[in-house]
C-alpha cells in the first residue's frame, strides 16, 4: 500500500484494519475500545495534541533528562496515568519531531515496553522550551505571606526540592516527581522542618471543625534536644505526630462550655497564634546530623 498514491498532501485520515498492512508502526486498539472518526479526525476519545499540556510536558522532561531511552511503562507510571492513554500523551511529541521510538523495539509505538529518546537535532529546541517552562511555573517563597493566609488557601509544592508551584502544575520541574498540596498557613514550616532533616508525611493547618487541631505527622519518631514540643502542642504516637491542643484543654474548661461561649473568631486567633509558636519552634530546631 502506498498512501502517497491514494491521498493528497493536504488530506488527513485514519486507516483501521484487523492486522498491520505495512511495516510501519501501527497503534493497537484494545478489544472493546470505542473510537470515533469524522472527516479525517478522531473525535472520540478527544485527543489534545498540545505540548503545553502538563502530562505531555512531564513526558518530555522525563525523556530529555534521562541518560537512556525510556519505556512507555516508565513514562506513564511516573505521570500517573493509565497505559491506554499513552497515545494521547506521546503523540504530540511525535508530531513535533521531539521524540523517536527506538528502532530496536519490536512493539507498536504505545505498547508497554516500547522505548523513546529525544531526537538529537531537536535537543537545543527542547532545552529552551523546558527552560522557559521551568521559569514561569515557580512561585518564590518571598512572594507568599504565610502568616496571613486564609483557612482554605493551598499551595502546590515539592517538599524534597523546597519549591512552590503555580496552580495547575502537577510535577516538580527539578526531581520530576508529583507535587503535593500544602495548607499555605503551614507550608513554610513544613519546608523548614524537612530542610533540617525532620521529614514529614502529611500535615494540616486546621480548618472547619478541626480549627483548633493543626498537626504535623513525621516520617519517624522525633528526638529533639531542648523543649519536647512547642507550647500548647502535644506529641502523639510516640513522638511521630505533633498536634495542637484543643482550646478548652489549654484554657481548662469543658468542651461544652467552649462550644457555648467561645466564638469561632477566638478559636481562629488561638490557632493562628499557635501556628506562630510552631513556626518559631521549627526555626529553632537543630539540623539533624548527616542531613
Amino acid at each position: 500500500m502506498n498512501l502517497h498514491e491514494i491521498k493528497g498532501q493536504s488530506e488527513t485520515g485514519f486507516i483501521v484494519a484487523t492486522v498491520p498492512l505495512t511495516s510501519e508502526p501501527w497503534q493497537d486498539l484494545p478489544p472493546g475500545r470505542l473510537v470515533v472518526f469524522h472527516e479525517g479526525q478522531q473525535i472520540f476519545p478527544v485527543v489534545q495534541p498540545d505540548t503545553d499540556k502538563e502530562e505531555t510536558l512531564h513526558a518530555l522532561y522525563l525523556i530529555r533528562t534521562s541518560s537512556q531511552r525510556e519505556s512507555v511503562f516508565y513514562i506513564m507510571n511516573m505521570i500517573g496515568l493509565e497505559l491506554e492513554q499513552a497515545n494521547i500523551i506521546l503523540q504530540p511529541l511525535l508530531n513535533k519531531g521531539y521524540i523517536r521510538q527506538d528502532r530496536r523495539d519490536r512493539g507498536s509505538p504505545f505498547e508497554h515496553f516500547s522505548t523513546y529518546y529525544t531526537v538529537p537535532a531537536k535537543r537545543n529546541e527542547i532545552d529552551q522550551l523546558l527552560k522557559e517552562d521551568a521559569a514561569k511555573v515557580v512561585i518564590s517563597a518571598e512572594q507568599i505571606d504565610f502568616s496571613v493566609a486564609e483557612e482554605e488557601d493551598k499551595l502546590l509544592a515539592c517538599v524534597s526540592c523546597q519549591t512552590f508551584y503555580k496552580e495547575g502544575i502537577t510535577f516538580c520541574r527539578k526531581c520530576l516527581e508529583r507535587v503535593n498540596e500544602l495548607d499555605t498557613r503551614i507550608a513554610d514550616i513544613i519546608f523548614s522542618l524537612n530542610a533540617k532533616g525532620y521529614k514529614t508525611e502529611h500535615s494540616c493547618a486546621g480548618r472547619g471543625d478541626y480549627i483548633g487541631k493543626p498537626y504535623i505527622a513525621f516520617s519517624f519518631n522525633i528526638d529533639v534536644s531542648g523543649p519536647t514540643c512547642p507550647q500548647n502542642y502535644a506529641w502523639e504516637h510516640s513522638k511521630k505526630v505533633l498536634r495542637m491542643m484543643s482550646y478548652h484543654k489549654v484554657m481548662g474548661i469543658t468542651k461544652k462550655k467552649m462550644e457555648q461561649t467561645i466564638t469561632k473568631e477566638t478559636l481562629e486567633k488561638f490557632a493562628i497564634n499557635n501556628l506562630e509558636t510552631l513556626r518559631s519552634w521549627a526555626d529553632s530546631l537543630p539540623v539533624i546530623d548527616g542531613n
